[in-house]
């Protein structure tokens, strides 16, 4: 039962990383937003509110990037949960069988 208490914890973390990281992106994604409606107000652009949606930009790739891979980590982990759940209901399964 030790093993499935483990998966579960896995993936639990995994899933709150994910989330986290997807709300992350949201609001990076909402802040970019804000600024270029800011920006294309005034004419001509305004240089330093540019360079800031660049840099949010490239903070969202990156964060992008990271979800991801946090998601396929939690699908590999989602796998092995179910795994380790069947190993254990056959494991319980064999051992009332071996009793009877």
């Amino acid at each position: 039962m030790h093993s499935v208490n483990t998966a579960f914890n896995e993936r639990s973390t995994a899933l709150l990383t994910v989330q986290t990281l997807a709300t992350e992106i949201s609001s990076l994604n909402t802040r970019i937003e804000k600024l270029m409606v800011a920006s294309s107000k005034v004419f001509g652009g305004d240089k330093t509110r540019n360079r800031k949606i660049e840099d949010l930009k490239e903070a969202l790739m990156t964060m992008e990037e990271s979800r991801d891979s946090a998601t396929a980590e939690y699908e590999r982990i989602k796998v092995n949960f179910v795994c380790n759940i069947c190993f254990s209901l056959v494991s319980s399964l064999a051992c009332t069988v071996s009793l009877s």
